[in-house]
């Protein structure tokens, strides 16, 4: 049978549970912060393109593109930038990915799709030693190869084992995780698993962090006011209209996004109010 397990490292030694619990906890913490500038940079890239269309289109052209739209998020979305409904557009872009989020965690728990701001670790116990695989947001896998406690702990028998890795080695590898997850190798039927990252909280949270890394990118904003403003232009002309494009939309650090409203104020708000909406 072929078998491939990625993503898969080992602890340099048999940790008590107290002790693996500190340590998961501080592992948490740099988690925590990779993924809320991800969430929120998803959040911002979606407001600013809507911010920057009502500054090169009238109420009335932003309404008729409304007209068009098919999606429900994206016709609200657009309806609140042509009244310049700038902190109801925040929420409902909010709650759209929040939807989204919950939904893909529920949905598949080790798939990765659009919306994958999992971060999961599944840990077994096996002589002596303790196994881990991680599935979820490919950003936390430099995170995890830079913590001492961990080493590379792979296996796959469908090619050739890495040369720096002798065959008895490798045969090790292989009977520790038969004994780990075998004979089906399916993860969460073994040992147990904890979540580094609550997708359905942590976007959510009253004190969600605003982050100067969560300022998207700026062109790629731009690039796509392009092709909605001028899907059919070429040459010369797409230039021109590009820079006409960038000086109406002035590049924004966090400060300058947070001026358009007072955004962690109304952030910290709108969240009390949803969470007293859903509580049961």
């Amino acid at each position: 049978m072929s078998l491939g397990i990625y993503d898969a490292f080992i602890f340099d030694q048999s940790y008590t549970m107290e002790e693996l619990t500190k340590k998961i906890d501080i592992l948490r913490k740099d988690v925590k912060k990779t993924i809320d500038i991800q969430l929120h940079k998803y959040v911002l890239e979606k407001f600013l393109y809507c911010y920057f269309l009502r500054e090169n289109l009238s109420t009335d052209e932003i309404l008729e593109i409304a007209k068009k739209e098919t999606d429900y998020d994206r016709k609200m979305w657009l309806q609140d930038t042509a009244q310049g409904q700038w902190k109801s557009l925040y929420r409902n872009i909010v709650l759209y990915i929040r939807g989204k989020v919950r939904n893909q965690t529920r949905d598949n728990l080790l798939e990765s799709l659009d919306y994958n701001y999992r971060a999961v670790l599944f840990l077994f116990a096996v002589e002596g030693k303790i196994l881990c695989v991680y599935s979820g947001n490919s950003s936390i896998i430099p995170i995890l190869e830079q913590q001492k406690y961990l080493s590379d702990f792979q296996y796959w028998n469908n090619t050739d084992r890495p040369e720096e890795i002798s065959e008895k080695d490798w045969e090790k590898r292989y009977h520790l995780w038969e004994k780990a997850i075998g004979p089906e190798y399916f993860l969460p039927d073994h040992g147990f698993m904890v979540n580094l990252y609550d997708t359905s909280m942590e976007l959510f949270r009253t004190n969600f962090p605003f982050y100067k890394e969560s300022v998207p990118d700026y062109d790629d904003i731009l690039y796509r006011l392009m092709n909605t403003l001028y899907p059919d232009i070429e040459g010369d002309q797409w230039e021109d209209k590009w820079n006409e494009l960038k000086r109406n939309c002035p590049k924004m650090d966090m400060d300058g996004i947070g001026q358009i409203f007072d955004l962690k104020l109304f952030f910290i708000l709108s969240m009390i109010i949803v969470f007293c909406i859903n509580k049961p």
